[in-house]
């Protein structure tokens, strides 16, 4: 049998021939065999050999396209060099792609030994903590954030505020204690978009990562080395602010709490009250703070509430914040009139006010009067009002004030034993407060006798403490002419309580007779309706009587 080589069916042959001799069956193009054992050979494999030649099912044309590929198409590929360098770029590729993931992984795993890292937002407290430690830090910046800090100005009483330069937006590097640190500064949006607050201030996000080569060894982690950070900035902050009293008011953006401003600490003696009242309310909160053990012993919750009520303009609020900084506490002001109150947002509100405070409800008889809401300003309950006040969720806050100028519009419910333990009453100005505020202000001793004077001018309980800072302001370069003045103040003041309990009494005469007048017109609607009753009986009678008469 005469196979030519490059023919299919040769091809297909000569390669069955070649595994059963193990050489090459071609000399020349051809090849003798011995004759019995090509022919068991060839019995064996007939069926496959006949496949590979007339290729008609399904495997057959499986096995000649494994041929073609294998025997034809690589070798043929793999002797084009232009196909042999495009292999070997991407097995190249390849590997630089595989080692280059096992570098990162690696790493990875560096940094999660060696780095650490926190996260603040603007909205936190702790940022402006932050800020103001990294404006007093050596960094690599060339970029700064200007702020004006005017909470703890010191300039010989000249309104200038005291500059800081904190690193902008960006990142930068300093040394710390030993630590390198990495501090990344970034624009923050909210969930419209926004990067400012209702406002116009930016919503910033703050990443500090430190590096600790020695982690492994150091017992201190990286966790203590990030608090160590947090806690000598806050004491580098309050070591400025160490004769102000924080205030925080209700952020709307975030439904939570911001610092809103530094006041000054306002010393008790600048409070013009009663002293019993003074010394009363002292001794009371120094004892409450003392006993801390002895609540929990006994399982009472650790809390007390204070009311005080009073006219306007007669110090409460004053005196609030002066107690606050007796004890050093800061003061957390809420008002249950704010338009986005709600008893959820009240209740977190109390859950999360901030630590060392005491927590100032203003004017609560403006949101409720008796047990409703007033005028639908808020959709705030009073349920949902006593549940933030004595619920188990608010044992953080341990002193609860409540202001009010009207005691008896409140619900006994809310000022009751338990959330109401001391109640602290403020009235208009007696004499003592009247003497008292003159001589504070005019301190010389050629005014002794013009205090005396205007006390004995000023009556009592006419005034409130407000009233008398107003005339004092408006003389305090010439008190001699304030009594003078006082006296025309009061006989104005006078008209005026007149003319206002006058039109009073007028506005109350016209809703009584409003109401008169609508009473009558009733009674007169039910006399016609009488009369017309009265007409159809009459009517009916006499239709009755004619058609007996006609029967």
């Amino acid at each position: 049998m005469d196979l030519m080589s490059g023919d299919l069916s040769g091809d297909s042959l000569i390669s069955v021939l070649t595994q059963f001799s193990g050489s090459s069956p071609l000399a020349n193009g051809t090849a003798t065999y011995n004759a019995t054992s090509l022919l068991q050979y060839i019995n064996q494999t007939a069926p496959l050999i006949y496949s590979m030649i007339n290729p008609t099912s399904q495997s057959s044309y499986l096995l000649w396209f494994i041929h073609i590929f294998f025997v034809r198409t690589i070798p043929n590929l793999l002797s084009n060099n232009i196909f042999s360098a495009g292999i070997s770029i991407m097995v190249f590729s390849y590997a630089i792609r595989v080692l280059w993931d096992q570098i990162i992984a690696i790493s990875d795993s560096f940094r999660n030994i060696f780095y650490y890292s926190m996260e603040f937002k603007s909205v936190d407290q702790t940022y402006q903590y932050l800020r103001h430690w990294l404006s007093n830090q050596k960094s690599n910046a060339k970029s700064f954030s200007v702020v004006a800090d005017w909470q703890n100005v010191d300039n010989d009483g000249k309104n200038i505020p005291n500059v800081m330069f904190v690193p902008g937006l960006g990142s930068h590097y300093f040394k710390y204690k030993g630590y390198r640190v990495w501090v990344d500064r970034s624009e923050d949006k909210d969930n419209n978009g926004a990067i400012s607050n209702n406002y116009g201030e930016p919503n910033e996000r703050m990443n500090i990562t430190i590096f600790q080569p020695w982690a492994i060894l150091s017992r201190n982690t990286g966790k203590q080395a990030l608090k160590m950070i947090i806690d000598d900035a806050m004491a580098q902050y309050h070591e400025k602010t160490t004769a102000q009293t924080n205030v925080y008011t209700v952020c709307d953006d975030y439904a939570d709490w911001e610092m809103s401003c530094m006041r000054a600490m306002r010393p008790m003696e600048s409070v013009v009250l009663p002293e019993k009242t003074k010394q009363d309310t002292t001794l009371d909160i120094s004892n409450f703070l003392d006993d801390e053990k002895w609540y929990k012993d006994n399982g009472i919750p650790y809390r007390r509430g204070y009311l005080l009520f009073g006219a306007p303009g007669t110090g409460k609020t004053s005196f609030i914040l002066a107690l606050a900084a007796k004890f050093k506490l800061s003061v957390s002001m809420l008002s249950f009139s704010h338009p986005m109150m709600t008893d959820n947002f009240l209740l977190k509100l109390v859950n999360n006010s901030p630590s060392n405070t005491l927590l100032l409800l203003e004017d609560v008889d403006a949101a409720f009067v008796d047990r409703k809401s007033a005028e639908g300003k808020t959709k705030l309950t009073f349920s949902g009002v006593l549940n933030a006040l004595d619920g188990v969720a608010s044992q953080k806050n341990k002193l609860v004030f409540m202001t009010t100028n009207h005691i008896e519009r409140l619900s006994p419910a809310l000022i009751r034993p338990g959330r109401v333990d001391f109640k602290v009453e403020f009235k208009l100005a007696n004499r003592h407060q009247i003497k008292n505020m003159f001589v504070r202000l005019f301190p010389k001793p050629e005014h002794e006798a013009l205090a005396e004077k205007f006390s004995d001018i000023v009556p009592e309980y006419v005034l409130s403490p407000a009233e008398l800072q107003g005339l004092f302001i408006k003389h305090k370069y010439n008190p001699e002419e304030m009594i003078e003045d006082t006296s025309n103040y009061l006989q104005e003041l006078k008209d005026y309580k007149a003319l206002t309990e006058k039109l009073k009494e007028q506005e109350k005469k016209d809703a009584e007779e409003e109401a008169g007048g609508e009473g009558k017109n009733e009674e007169k609607a039910d006399k016609k309706n009488q009369e017309k009753s009265e007409t159809k009986s009459e009517e009916k009678a006499d239709e009755k009587s004619e058609i007996e008469k006609q029967e």
